[in-house]
């Protein structure tokens, strides 16, 4: 749930170099409303769905990163100073990729 204005969502993640390998934006979070966030990664297909519905895709560059061995960041830009402005709720990582309606 988040107040005052919407807010776009942005996932990022790196590649072995740490230069960016995926970065996409999009959906809006109506603000005072609990919203449903999920990105699903599966190969180098990136998607991030708002509520259930797909409102982002991309596909990773360069060479993933081991994301056993990372660091995870969820509600802020660790390189930008950026924070999410708002409440984040039940925050689950799975090892496999689910298919859309899994999601929800």
């Amino acid at each position: 749930r988040v107040g005052g204005d919407g807010q776009q969502l942005v996932f990022s993640m790196t590649n072995t170099d740490m230069s960016p390998g995926v970065s996409i934006a999009g959906g809006e979070v109506p603000p005072e409303q609990w919203t449903h966030v999920a990105v699903a990664v599966q190969d180098r297909s990136v998607r991030l769905y708002v509520n259930g519905s797909e409102v982002a895709s991309g596909s990773f560059q360069g060479e993933r990163l081991d994301t056993l061995g990372a660091g995870l960041s969820i509600g802020n830009f660790i390189d930008r100073g950026s924070t999410w402005h708002g409440h984040i709720h039940d925050v689950r990582v799975w090892s496999r990729s689910l298919s859309g309606s899994r999601l929800m």
